[in-house]
């Protein structure tokens, strides 16, 4: 009977397809990465040789000749004897000396790093405590000032010797910028809402540049992905407990239709941006997982992992469980495409096993859910916002005026867009999108040819893990405005930082 069936099944269509489909992907270039063994790519050499190296170079001597020259006025100021007591402090430290042994940190610039690591929970603490709840909006901006300031410094400190690191990843994210102040000059009815959009999308985007100035060993990148995973456990064990509890939730965000009384939000307030958390820190957390070889850390990383795969199914976001599919199709491609299929079964069953969480999944595709999203939520949401694009093609309606917290809070919008990139259209119109357009494919390129140049089986995961992550917020912000959250572009901007050490496996 067995045989049989195992017979009608190999003579099926289904499976002619099946087959079809791996014989491509078997052969595939793409779903085939290079073999570890072979002979290691030279991804910096084509970046070594460009123009805009070239230029960034030119720029950065005229930059030395000048620190020589301030040197002398700096070495008698009192910022140098700030800076200085400063680091002797760092070097005579009890407590920073056990943390530059395990951190691998070699100057005070890298324990600064620290508090954009932990930007939610810092966030959280200064909102909330008395007094210094009054720099609650400005905090991060403040602090960012002061990372420049510190790395300004720490270069005039060398007498101009201390190279700033030049990256691939900064053209993109500099044009990117650069659209957007063009925008505000071109395209603004009212200059305060048009700058508060400006920084709504890009300021976060600077802190990109103080990364990777400030992380540059491998060392760095083991210690700053152990704090990421130990801050997922806690999300996943929080976000468990409030599905045990039951934890009242703070507004109305299930459908009429839905049986669900229980979503986990954390200290975040919002099950989807917790979810976008969960689909950016897991595979941070397996990277771990994988790489330790002490018991107890290693059973951490795994209790991380284990608890922010839970705590994603307990947000019951859809656009977070549909990214994270995404992201685990990705990687399982990268790794080993013969574990798709594996995959695809366990989803399968997922779907069709009758429980709460395949219930609210599949009720997308109800036809009361298109209906009540044709008539109030998202689809009438993206409706509206291509009617008000339709009127400003080339660009858009201007920053902070659509579908956005800006427009929101100046009384703009009706409503949140829920689809960062359809949002970005509207408000830049072509102009801004195809900026963004390079950016993501920029991104995505640099990112493949980064973890395909790896040699070393554990670097070649490590990049598997830090753009499968990335990446997942890239796609979750089709279906949520994620990257208005300030916190997911820092951490966003962190994981292209932490590539970029890998690209120089730590040399620089």
């Amino acid at each position: 009977m067995t045989e049989k069936i195992n017979n009608l099944w190999k003579n099926s269509f289904i499976y002619s397809i099946f087959s079809w489909l791996y014989g491509l992907m078997e052969h595939s270039f793409i779903f085939t990465p290079p073999k570890l063994e072979a002979r290691k790519k030279e991804v910096n050499f084509i970046y070594y040789k460009s123009l805009y190296y070239r230029i960034l170079k030119r720029i950065n001597g005229v930059f030395s000749k000048f620190y020589k020259w301030i040197y002398e006025i700096y070495s008698r100021s009192i910022f140098s004897k700030i800076f200085e007591f400063f680091e002797r402090l760092f070097k005579s430290s009890a407590i920073l000396g056990k943390l530059k042994e395990i951190s691998g940190f070699d100057s005070l610039g890298q324990i600064f790093v620290i508090i954009p690591v932990f930007y939610i929970f810092v966030d959280k603490a200064i909102r909330s405590l008395p007094v210094i709840n009054a720099l609650g909006s400005v905090w991060d901006e403040l602090y960012l000032i002061f990372l420049f300031a510190y790395i300004v410094a720490r270069r005039v400190n060398s007498k101009g010797d201390l190279d700033y690191n030049r990256t691939p990843m900064g053209l993109p994210i500099l044009l990117f910028i650069v659209i957007g102040v063009s925008h505000v000059l071109v395209k603004q009815q009212n200059l305060d809402v048009a700058i508060e959009g400006f920084r709504a999308m890009f300021q976060q985007m600077l802190w990109y540049f103080a990364f990777v100035q400030l992380i540059r060993k491998k060392e760095e990148f083991n210690f700053i992905t152990s704090l990421l995973s130990f801050q997922g456990l806690f999300f996943g064990l929080h976000a468990v407990y409030q599905y045990i509890m039951k934890v009242p939730m703070l507004g109305n965000w299930t459908d009429v239709t839905e049986t669900v009384r229980t979503r986990a939000f954390s200290i975040v307030g919002s099950p989807n941006v917790l979810g976008a958390i969960f689909v950016i820190l897991i595979p941070i957390a397996l990277l771990k997982f994988l790489e330790e070889k002490r018991p107890i850390l290693k059973a951490v990383h795994g209790l991380s992992f284990v608890s922010m795969v839970l705590g994603l199914l307990f947000t019951f976001s859809r656009g977070a469980w549909l990214s994270f599919a995404f992201v685990v199709v990705i990687f399982l491609l990268l790794v080993s495409s013969h574990l798709i299929f594996t995959f695809g079964f366990f989803g399968l069953i997922f779907l069709i096993t009758e429980n709460p969480l395949s219930r609210r999944l599949l009720q997308l595709l109800s036809p009361e859910y298109y209906a009540s999203s044709s008539k109030a939520g998202r689809l009438y949401r993206w409706d509206f916002g291509l009617r008000v694009w339709s009127k400003n093609k080339a660009f858009g309606v201007g920053l902070g005026r659509f579908g956005g917290a800006v427009a929101i809070n100046n009384n703009l919008a009706p409503f949140y867009l829920d689809n960062y990139y359809l949002k970005t259209l509207v408000e830049m119109g072509y102009f801004g999108i195809s900026a963004m357009v390079i950016f993501v494919v920029w991104f995505v390129v640099y990112s493949l040819k980064v973890i395909w140049s790896r040699v070393d089986k554990m670097d070649f995961l490590r990049g598997i893990c830090v753009f499968t992550g990335a990446l997942g917020v890239l796609i979750q912000n089709f279906v949520e405005n994620i990257f208005e959250v300030p916190a997911m572009m820092v951490i966003f901007f962190l994981y292209i930082a932490l590539l970029d050490v890998l690209r120089t496996d730590g040399q620089k």
